[in-house]
């Protein structure tokens, strides 16, 4: 009877189990997915807190940033001469009513360019709009000048927090969550992000956070669309892509470089496919759709400087759709690799040769062309006169090497050759694999060509030493020896659980990545004019940005 009973009492515990949960009375703890959600959510919210922490606080308490003036620039100091211009640009928006000095066709020139002539700047408005923008959202709380220099001093800091979002999502569609939290973290560890000439410092009122952010989520939405496996998702993603395309040719004059980077991953993909006989339309949409939707978008901006002429990103568009088309055309044609691609060289060939021939034309229609041949065949910094200026000067490899710590730089090429290249390039002809490869090794040749691209490598870097330390961290298995050292419990269980191998991964983080990278991070946030308050008298440092007053 007893028996029985407990029998009764157990199913009705179950019915009635049942039927909270169908009524939704349910008492279960979070499920796992939500709470790792909002763990990861916090843990990238603090990053990016650190981050603004680095580049802003030490440039804002220490007062350096600002002045006693009445005027714009006079209250509020800039670092570099870009930032003045663009506050010019502002000034003469917010008095006018209308985005100044595009040049062109249809745009103004400015009369302080090329004095009495005049000339154009060329810069694109989104960057300096969208910080006039959100100053308005500032104006009920100070003044509208004050709303302005505060704006332009920390939204370039705010941009480069803002990357660590981008990093994190592509490491975890690439390897997996965790390489993307260990690459996001790595984002306020890499000292030339925090303070320098083209970084995300505070009052460093120029486009370049802004831009490396933009690119970096436009990439980051191509690498979507190319693992995803639904054609209308993918798409999505890639027309996704395209909008940051179209955000970047309308904040940088030289927008043509994002162009450049898909289409050369296009070209390269396609030829890859043809190859190994895995012709399909999937690289098609992720390529052509983000090109062809920027430049759409950023149409309007194009007429007003240029009208219908076609410019560099036309040809570009324009070139890489008609490959694409001819690649769709030998998979359904199915005619051998051994044809295709001899003919698909022999013609890339040739364009070399008329790039070459046409790189000084005066032609108004080949121009944009002639400008790539020069790039090509030049560098990009291919006369004497844009070798005057400081960025455009080339960096050793130490001073490259140790603009991201002793280690993280150096970890990326392994991380590239051993991860990417050999385990998913070679063996597995992984498209968004062959992406990051020929995205890092480009970085690496503009860097090589002038040191002003140097932060263009630092979501790229992070990628990949986070990939490597996450792949040591995997192999030493550290969560076994957890387990071991719970389940002994006594000091002998420890040295029986703790191996050398552990120990030696535990220190190469510990002092070749955090505490150097930690000091080295800090060392950038502090301005040169406070460094020996806080390091000692005689301390200089290697980091840190000056402010143009």
């Amino acid at each position: 009877m007893r028996k029985r009973a407990q029998r009764r009492m157990q199913t009705q515990k179950i019915e009635n189990s049942k039927t909270s949960r169908r009524s939704g009375l349910s008492y279960s703890k979070k499920p796992p997915r939500l709470k790792k959600e909002w763990q990861t959510a916090l843990f990238l919210g603090a990053i990016i807190l650190i981050v603004v922490f680095l580049t802003s606080y030490f440039n804002f308490t220490s007062g350096i940033a600002f002045g006693s003036g009445n005027s714009l620039t006079d209250k509020f100091y800039l670092s570099g001469p870009d930032p003045y211009y663009n506050a010019r640009l502002i000034e003469k928006t917010v008095e006018t009513g209308r985005y100044p000095y595009l040049g062109g066709l249809h745009g103004s020139l400015d009369p302080l360019l090329n004095y009495p002539i005049g000339s154009s700047g060329g810069r694109p408005p989104l960057f300096n709009m969208l910080t006039i923008g959100i100053s308005r959202l500032l104006v009920p709380f100070m003044s509208s000048d004050d709303a302005l220099g505060y704006s332009m001093q920390f939204l370039p800091a705010l941009y480069g927090a803002l990357l660590v979002i981008p990093v994190y999502f592509i490491g975890k569609r690439l390897f997996n969550r965790k390489v993307g939290l260990i690459a996001a973290f790595l984002v306020p560890l890499i000292p030339v992000h925090i303070g320098s000439g083209h970084g995300a410092a505070y009052s460093l009122y120029d486009h370049d956070s802004f831009i490396l952010l933009l690119t970096t989520t436009a990439f980051m939405f191509l690498i979507f669309s190319l693992k995803e496996e639904d054609t209308k998702r993918k798409l999505l993603y890639a027309m996704f892509s395209g909008v940051f395309v179209a955000g970047v040719s309308l904040t940088w004059v030289s927008a043509q470089y994002i162009y450049a980077v898909i289409a050369l991953y296009a070209i390269v993909q396609m030829i890859i496919d043809i190859a190994t006989s895995k012709i399909n339309k999937h690289t098609f949409i992720s390529t052509v759709t983000p090109l062809l939707t920027g430049y759409l978008i950023t149409f309007p901006l194009y007429y007003i400087k240029f009208g219908f002429k076609p410019i560099l990103p036309f040809y570009i568009v324009a070139g890489v759709t008609v490959f694409g088309l001819i690649y769709l055309g030998l998979g359904k044609a199915k005619i051998p690799w051994i044809i295709s691609l001899p003919a698909i060289l022999g013609v890339g060939a040739g364009a070399l040769i008329f790039l070459y021939m046409i790189r000084t034309t005066t032609n108004p229609l080949l121009t944009p062309l002639a400008s790539l041949s020069t790039i090509i065949f030049g560098g990009v910094y291919h006369t004497k006169v844009s070798l005057t200026i400081a960025e455009a000067s080339t960096f050793g490899i130490s001073r490259t090497i140790m603009s991201f710590g002793p280690a993280l730089y150096l970890m990326a090429w392994l991380s590239l050759i051993y991860l990417l290249i050999w385990k998913r390039v070679i063996h597995k002809q992984e498209p968004a694999a062959v992406f990051i490869t020929l995205w890092f090794l480009l970085e690496s040749y503009l860097t090589a060509s002038a040191g002003r691209f140097i932060n263009d490598l630092v979501p790229i870097v992070a990628l990949l030493s986070g990939a490597l330390v996450w792949f040591m961290l995997s192999k030493f298995n550290y969560k076994q020896m957890i387990k071991s050292i719970k389940s002994i419990g006594t000091l002998r269980g420890i040295k029986r659980a703790v191996k050398l191998s552990h120990v030696f991964g535990i220190l190469f983080v510990a002092f070749l990545i955090l505490i150097p990278n930690a000091f080295l991070s800090f060392d950038a946030a502090v301005p040169p004019s406070e460094k020996g308050k806080i390091f000692g008298k005689d301390y200089r440092g290697s980091f840190g940005l000056d402010l143009h007053t």
